[in-house]
């Protein structure tokens, strides 16, 4: 059961990066076939909100603050916070944790890894090319300290919280 939740949500946290970067329809789309969550409630508007939410968390807030949206029409909600920034490939990259809450009542949990692109877009980076990514530079490193294994420890502990 514990390992359909986290492929679930590694699919969703793929999904929500996408969302973020598809117009707010298209988005809407993304989110069909997983009937049950939270995410298949929310209208045009919502979809807005979070992206905005997302974007503003991603770009200007420090780790572990977080922000809220809520649209009175829908009755839908969230919180998005980062838990880490990181640099992976020359990009700053921020690990995150996304919580929604619909009008039904349903109440879903994420965590996702997006990294910011030259044009200052957000992008989806799978965590196992980023632990990949690291485990290649600890086997060049002259000490198991310098890969960055705290950060992968930050990652997976985050993932382990969702």
């Amino acid at each position: 059961m514990r390992r359909q939740f986290r492929a679930t949500n590694h699919v969703a946290s793929a999904a929500l990066a996408l969302a973020l970067l598809l117009p707010a329809a298209s988005s809407h789309a993304v989110w069909q076939w997983m009937r049950g969550a939270a995410l298949t409630d929310f209208k045009d508007s919502d979809w807005t909100m979070l992206k905005e939410t997302a974007r503003h968390v991603l770009s200007d807030l420090p780790d572990r603050e977080q922000a809220n949206w809520s649209n009175q029409e829908t009755g839908n909600k969230g919180s998005i916070i980062a838990l880490a920034t990181f640099q992976y490939e020359g990009q700053k990259c921020r690990l995150a944790a996304m919580r929604n809450i619909t009008f039904r009542g349903r109440d879903d949990r994420s965590s996702y890894t997006l990294c910011q692109q030259a044009d200052g877009d957000w992008i989806f980076v799978p965590e196992s090319s980023i632990r990949g990514s690291m485990a290649t530079e600890a086997a060049g490193a002259e000490a198991p300290e310098a890969a960055g294994e705290g950060e992968a420890d930050t990652a997976a502990a985050a993932d382990s919280e969702s």
